[in-house]
């Protein structure tokens, strides 16, 4: 009779490679505790992990000793076949690599554990059949969704079958919040990029999936259902995916797991199955009262097939959650309370969400409005870029981008789009040029697709074993490795007469580019700029000549410098300590300074010019609205000289982006590299290497005063002062809270109606620096704006 009845856990762990691994709970008599449990089975040509783990009352709190179970393990055959020694992992995970295996032998695994001899019972491999079908059936509008299974055996023999899911799906939290606190307490709108809202989770079901042809006249299984969901699942917020694993069993196995499946299900009754009474076919050799609770089973292969649910192929409910805003009277009680600032708010784990409801900013618990804290990785599983690959393709619009950030002065890196193949995205993109006596930058990157929401750090942050070589036996140091898949490298005076290139090492394998020699780059004799027609367009234009008659071709990049303002001069502050607005007739937030490099391709050439020069050649154009004209404008022109061979990589780079989405554009894999894999010629590499020894370059000044500029449209949104005040009042806010609600900054008096009028206006209308600006002004400006 059992004395005394405990809840006993066994420990399951999920196997990659094996069958369907269940946890479960089962009542066992006190004097079971503690029993060995093995999971996993026996696959040919396969690399697969055996769990051991021992069982444990319900209530302990700590498990891990019960888990981490290490045994002396290895598979054996009745053949005498023995497999290497099983590797472990950890947390009683064993690892072991399987060989081909013979049908008409048996097999099983053998192991020591505190001194003692286990063996499984040998078993046939069995041959597991196709899965004819795999479908998703939803039960009515709202209703729950049932995934099912379709397989057939040709033989006449009974068959039975065990099916476990690997899950993928892609959700969002409840809210979506664009605000995080900056390090000087304040709350700021987020860079989307950094917006954790789309995210992935992996899921394996643990069900005990089983099925028979036993009772059916055919030896066939027709749309079995395998689980079913409720319509408002997670999994069903986005996306969801699952690859189904069959595998053929005996029928001792399909008992055994029958009879696990019981024991879940009738778990806690009084006449349940005990774990320990379930039928296993591991056994104690040397010690006989030693317990184990398992089934080890092998087969020769295993057949998947997988299955997704987009969003809109199923009625799902309004989603239902707990995640309640906190209105922002409840978030300032808080504050007060405890005398908190935005940054504690933020590490007692609340996040700031815009909420245009009630039109001011709210907050929400972080799990609500960040995917990663509610379970999910940023990390893409393998299903997840096919779903994206397949998005491509149905679009036809495959982008290429670019991740490259400035370079120094090593020439022109420039970001473009363009159509790839689908196969085709992960290349390597290389940008940099040799330039003699200088230190310069090589980028090195992947492409991506254009709208995939992979995040892009993966394929910026390409590091690589990087050298220039020469002809001559030159070899430099090794560059220095930077972020983003930035290497710089000094160069020393190059010669003329010597072939120059990279060379570099990658996941393995060897890269070079080919060897070519120096440019030299002719002088600029002038530089210009030109307003044709009144509030035209404004362009700039480059004059030089070549000595010699051999054409000359050249590519040209902008360094840029520019003074900017905001819509209104705002004389108005606010005195954050007092509570007060102050005057300051100096506009210190007016003025404001932006740097850039322009990326487009800008490259010309003397080849079919009857003189080897070029006069008030036009390389860029500007509309006379843009910002860069608001005050003084100051490009930086570079010019440097390239082979024929970069002149046509960049041409035919420069048609590319004119051109991106057409039906016959070129590839950027089509584009003519100069940089090839010498290990693997299968690996494909964009970017083109050049040399040069010698850049040229002339700085421009352009003021608006010499322009005609149309008049310049704000789109500001004012509030009039006596308006906000009264919203202070009423409200019981501070200005600095007035400021953060709206958005908005005091700015003084202009004229509204031709009527004097003291406002507050939108914060990029009113604050220079909300534009993008800074107050760094370039030390060779030319007014003495501050």
């Amino acid at each position: 009779m059992k004395k005394e009845i405990i809840h006993i856990v066994t420990i399951f762990f999920v196997v990659i490679t094996g069958g369907c691994i269940s946890e479960f709970t089962a009542d066992l008599p006190y004097y079971d505790q503690h029993i060995l449990v093995v999971e996993g089975n026996i696959v040919a040509n396969s690399e697969v992990q055996f769990y051991f783990s021992r069982t444990f009352p319900m209530n302990t709190e700590e498990i891990d000793e019960y888990k981490d179970v290490e045994v002396d393990l290895f598979v054996i055959g009745s053949n005498g076949y023995r497999s290497e020694r099983a590797d472990y992992l950890g947390e009683g995970v064993h690892r072991v690599l399987i060989g081909e295996l013979n049908e008409n032998e048996t097999y099983g695994i053998e192991f020591e554990y505190q001194g003692n001899l286990y063996r499984s019972e040998l078993s046939h491999p069995l041959y597991t059949p196709v899965i004819d079908s795999v479908t998703w059936v939803q039960n009515g509008e709202y209703g729950a969704i049932g995934l099912y299974i379709s397989t057939h055996e040709d033989s006449q023999e009974q068959t039975y079958f065990i099916w476990n899911l690997e899950e993928d799906w892609r959700f969002v939290p409840f809210y979506y919040t664009e605000y995080t606190i900056n390090t000087r307490r304040n709350v700021v709108e987020r860079d989307p990029a950094a917006v954790n809202y789309y995210c992935w989770k992996k899921g394996r079901n643990n069900n005990v999936l089983i099925g028979t042809s036993e009772t059916l006249t055919e030896n066939r299984i027709i749309d079995k259902k395998l689980i079913e969901y409720d319509a408002s699942d997670e999994r069903f917020v986005l996306w969801y995916s699952t690859l189904i694993k069959q595998r053929r069993i005996d029928k001792g196995t399909y008992e055994y797991y029958l009879n696990k499946s019981k024991a879940n299900q009738d778990m806690g009754g009084l006449f349940s199955s005990q774990p320990s009474e379930i039928e296993s076919n591991i056994y104690c050799e040397t010690d006989p009262s030693q317990k184990v609770i398992g089934y080890i089973y092998a087969c020769m292969n295993v057949v998947e097939k997988r299955i997704s649910i987009d969003r809109d192929e199923v009625t799902t409910p309004d989603r239902v959650s707990d995640c309640n805003l906190i209105t922002w009277e409840e978030i300032y009680n808080m504050m007060e309370y405890n005398n908190f600032t935005y940054t504690d708010l933020y590490n007692s784990g609340y996040r700031p969400i815009g909420s245009e409801a009630l039109g001011v900013l709210s907050w929400a618990r972080v799990m609500c409005a960040d995917c990663v804290v509610a379970g999910g990785s940023l990390e893409i599983p393998d299903s997840g870029k096919m779903k994206i690959n397949r998005t491509m393709k149905k679009s036809l619009q495959i982008g290429l981008i670019y991740l490259i950030n400035y370079f120094a002065v090593l020439g022109c890196v420039s970001e473009y789009t363009a159509e790839l193949p689908l196969y085709e995205t992960g290349i390597l993109v290389v940008e940099g040029t040799i330039l003699s006596n200088r230190e310069v930058d090589f980028y090195f990157s992947k492409s991506i697709p254009l709208n995939s929401d992979i995040s892009s750090a993966e394929y910026k942050n390409v590091k690589v074993d990087l050298y220039v070589v020469g002809s001559n036996g030159y070899r430099s140091l090794k560059a220095t490795c930077w972020d983003e898949g930035l290497h710089r490298i000094t160069l020393p005076e190059l010669d003329e007469n010597v072939s120059y290139g990279i060379e570099f090492e990658y996941e393995g394998e060897t890269y070079r580019s080919e060897l070519s020699i120096p440019q030299q780059t002719p002088p600029i004799d002038s530089v210009n700029w030109k307003q044709v027609e009144y509030e035209g367009d404004i362009s700039l234009h480059v004059s030089l000549h070549n000595e010699g008659n051999e054409p000359v071709y050249l590519f040209w990049s902008l360094d840029e410098d520019y003074e900017i303002t905001s819509f209104y001069r705002a004389t108005l502050f606010i005195d954050e300590r007092r509570d007060i607005l102050y005057e300051d007739d100096s506009a210190p937030n007016y003025y404001c300074w932006k740097k850039s490099r322009n990326s487009k391709v800008i490259v010309g050439s003397t080849k079919a010019l009857t003189e080897n020069r070029l006069i008030n050649h036009t390389i860029y154009k500007f509309q006379p609205s843009d910002e860069r004209f608001h005050v003084l404008y100051s490009p930086l022109i570079r010019q440097r000289a390239i082979s024929k061979a970069a002149y046509e990589y960049y041409l035919n780079k420069a048609q590319i982006n004119q051109e991106v989405g057409g039906l016959f554009t070129p590839q950027p894999s089509e584009l003519e590299s100069n940089i090839c894999c010498v290990t693997n010629s299968s690996k494909k590499v964009i970017g083109f290497v050049d040399v040069c020894m010698n850049i040229e370059e002339e700085r421009l000044f352009i003021s608006a005063e010499e322009l005609t500029i149309p008049e310049r449209i704000g789109n500001c949104n004012i509030i009039k002062m006596d308006e906000m005040v009264n919203n202070k009042e009423i409200n019981e806010l501070t200005y600095t809270q007035l400021r953060f609600h709206w958005k908005m900054n005091p700015v003084g008096t202009v004229l509204i109606d031709f009527k004097p009028t003291s406002i507050w206006a939108d914060l990029e209308c009113s604050d220079c620096r909300e534009m993008g600006g800074t107050k760094n002004k370039p030390d060779f400006w030319l007014n003495d704006h501050q």
